[in-house]
């Protein structure tokens, strides 16, 4: 274990294990040979992308990095945000006026849920991105973060009357019992959303036909009459500079994609996109989709050691509906995992029945809610139930058995 001492913002002792101290930041140059040291496996935890965020985010939203030390022995670190939540603009069905009476009273409710909440994790991913431990203390790290994350949820009360809610956000749903004797469920309100979707890479799959030759009949020929309609347009990676020519169109993309989305918290802007190339260059993919010179649709992904992490996409929601235009994104991406000989591709959570109709396959995902109001903290269950709505779906299972 390393020794490092940075200038903190906070110190948080535990009241469970007397040796164990957590240091507090709020931006990453003060921090980042800490981080550096512990030497996490995933760019998604490592300085570079964290500022990225700082950068780009820098209007709506704080963070805190959280370091973990037992004794002066660094040990963990835990990445959170603080960000403005309204249900009435993070709700697909309140975002308009239109609708039955039930949604139009749900609606009214929801204009009333508005709040900042501490979020122990990442917005902007999928997964289990938010902290990271020595293997020593795997253990023992549901129980040392609980007791940061909720020091840290009072002390910033006081410093803002806005900041309600902690959400801890996400894990697998097979570690919910560890999950429970560490977040007392008289405490935290538990639920799950959509599932997180996968592809699994077959190891003997070294070229695209091999994928194919995998598939039932059913599921290849809606492939390939897929991969006939891409011929109306072409197909190129993005530069830095392409990202730079087309910003306005690629904002325009993105927006029509996020207007239809279910949930959504974060505004995003194409400047993310054009911060993230210019600090991880190739390990950032982006893919243009042009028809007639006119850039129509983009997709984008990680490249985190052996994963494929899909990341944002926009498109011309016409021009996908004739022409399958999404579906050659997420083949793309197969395609992408296959020639990389990566383990998996990650595709989040919206979106679910034509990803799996491609071979990907659900993770389920759960949460945590805290409200700082213990009579409002007991309402939590009945207020989610009422405005949100889990989308049904069908999983597809394309593969031969």
């Amino acid at each position: 274990m390393t020794k490092y001492q940075c200038e903190n913002l906070l110190v948080l002792k535990s009241e469970k294990s007397p040796t164990i101290t957590c240091r507090v930041f709020d931006q990453i140059s003060d921090c980042t040979t800490c981080l550096a040291s512990l030497k996490i496996p995933t760019l998604f935890l490592n300085a570079d992308f964290l500022l990225c965020l700082e950068e780009a985010f820098l209007e709506e939203m704080q963070v805190r990095y959280l370091f973990f030390y037992d004794e002066d022995n660094l040990i963990g670190f835990a990445y959170c945000q603080i960000h403005p939540f309204m249900a009435e603009k993070s709700f697909k069905s309140y975002r308009s006026e239109q609708g039955a009476i039930g949604v139009k009273l749900r609606s009214v409710l929801a204009k009333l849920v508005r709040f900042k909440a501490l979020v122990c994790g990442n917005l902007l991913l999928t997964g289990e991105y938010g902290s990271y431990f020595l293997p020593a203390y795997q253990n023992q790290k549901f129980s040392i973060l609980e007791n940061a994350w909720d020091q840290l949820f009072k002390h910033l009360q006081i410093e803002d009357d806005e900041v309600k809610v902690m959400f801890v956000k996400e894990y697998e749903e097979a570690k919910q019992e560890r999950l429970r004797s560490a977040f007392s469920p008289q405490d935290y309100f538990l639920f799950s959303v959509q599932p997180s979707m996968i592809f699994h890479r077959v190891a003997q799959w070294l070229s695209f036909d091999d994928y194919l030759s995998a598939l039932k009949s059913k599921y290849r020929i809606r492939v390939k009459a897929a991969l006939k309609r891409r011929k109306v347009f072409s197909v190129k990676h993005l530069s830095l500079q392409d990202l730079r020519d087309e910003a306005s169109t690629l904002q325009l993309l993105m927006q029509q994609v996020l207007d239809e989305s279910e949930f959504r918290i974060v505004n995003l802007h194409v400047n993310y996109l054009i911060i993230l190339k210019e600090k991880f260059a190739e390990a950032f993919q982006l893919t243009g989709y042009y028809r007639e010179d006119q850039l129509i649709g983009f997709m984008s992904y990680f490249i985190d050691g052996r994963i494929l992490v899909a990341h944002l996409t926009g498109f011309d929601l016409t021009i996908n509906k004739r022409f399958d235009l999404y579906l050659n994104m997420l083949i793309d991406l197969v395609d992408a995992c296959i020639a990389r000989r990566s383990d998996a591709l990650i595709l989040s959570r919206t979106a679910l029945e034509i990803k799996s109709s491609i071979g990907a396959v659900p993770l389920p995902m759960i949460n945590l809610l805290k409200h700082r109001s213990k009579s409002l903290n007991l309402a939590l269950p009945h207020v989610y139930q009422l405005l949100y709505e889990n989308e049904p779906w069908t999983q597809r299972r394309p593969f031969k058995a």
